[in-house]
């Protein structure tokens, strides 16, 4: 990739969270390691901070905005906004165009779609004959840190356990959880993590005179290996606690969230604690109750290593690198 110049365009709000911007995040940083130039394009002053306090080149661009054909060489899309109009109006603007997808699947006319959610023997309809389909966990896009493996401790008993629902969560759903949690783990010290767009009105925690809470950590991942238990919703967080071998309760917050956690609930790398609207009751509290066994935290927390290894960034370069590659030799 040493050369290669890659525009990733995405967004980050408080309806949308920040999943899209740390996976471009984690395909950025790895790109870059390779020798590429890369550049965001997001949609708001907040993301572009974000990314410029990451490190990246960043500037604010409108939805429909790509770069002049020819600048650069691969773009990547990560956005339920970016239709196939704009995918095929990238296609002629850059030798190599990523779509990133979520669920449900659309079909896109990139020549990479990733979806790091799909199960790994799903069947996509191609959105142009050079279409390549990454799919699975095996693709996450992950920060590097997460790719070496973690060392665990598996404690008799659940002593520290971590909740999180992603950047906008408000006080009232997280208390929600603890309360759930500490029916059936009531001695574990738990750490809460806010987002940045989390609502500030956090007296529905106030309850929880114990509670460590955090907000926006820059040592997210610590906390993630520090825990015995995690709660999450069914994005981004969930592969990262995933990679910490960290035994999660993940629960369906949007429904793009469907497919990823039916995937890792198939494997056996996370329980799936069922909808938001469910999970907060007895659902959830069972689930605690089985991870009680130190065993069943080891197998939850090996399985979900084992699919989701921190790697995935490394395999879609390698993807990009070699389609690149063969641009050139068409040229």
């Amino acid at each position: 990739m040493t050369g290669a110049f890659v525009v990733f365009k995405t967004h980050a709000s408080a309806s949308v969270g920040l999943g899209h911007l740390h996976r471009c995040f984690a395909l950025g940083s790895a790109l870059a390691a390779a020798g590429a130039g890369v550049e965001l394009w997001v949609e708001s002053g907040v993301a572009a901070a974000r990314a410029r306090r990451a490190g990246f080149a960043a500037r604010e661009a409108e939805p429909g905005e790509l770069p002049a054909g020819g600048r650069a060489d691969v773009i990547v899309l990560d956005g339920y906004h970016y239709d196939a109009a704009l995918v095929m109006e990238a296609r002629r603007r850059g030798r190599i165009v990523v779509a990133m997808e979520d669920w449900p699947p659309r079909r896109l006319p990139a020549h990479v779609v990733l979806n790091s959610g799909a199960a790994p023997g799903d069947a996509f309809e191609r959105g142009a004959p050079d279409t390549e389909h990454l799919l699975g966990p095996q693709y996450a896009l992950l920060a590097a840190e997460l790719a070496t493996a973690p060392a665990r401790a598996w404690t008799p008993a659940i002593t520290n356990v971590l909740v999180t629902l992603g950047a906008a969560a408000n006080g009232r759903s997280l208390a929600d959880l603890v309360r759930a949690v500490r029916t059936e783990a009531a001695q574990a010290a738990v750490d809460v993590v806010l987002g940045p767009f989390a609502v500030p009105d956090m007296r529905a925690l106030r309850d929880f005179a114990d509670l460590r809470i955090h907000r926006d950590p820059a040592d997210l991942f610590r906390l993630m290996r520090a825990a015995d238990l995690a709660v999450t919703a069914a994005g981004q967080t969930m592969l990262q606690l995933a990679a910490c071998a960290t035994p999660t309760l993940a629960v369906e917050v949007h429904a793009n969230q469907t497919r990823q956690l039916a995937t890792m609930a198939g494997l056996g790398a996370v329980i799936d604690a069922g909808p938001w609207e469910g999970a907060v009751g007895r659902t959830l509290s069972a689930a605690v109750r089985t991870l009680r066994d130190a065993e069943a935290r080891m197998r939850l927390g090996t399985a979900a290593r084992q699919a989701v290894d921190g790697r995935g960034a490394e395999r879609v370069v390698a993807t990009l690198s070699r389609r690149l590659q063969g641009t050139l030799a068409i040229a």
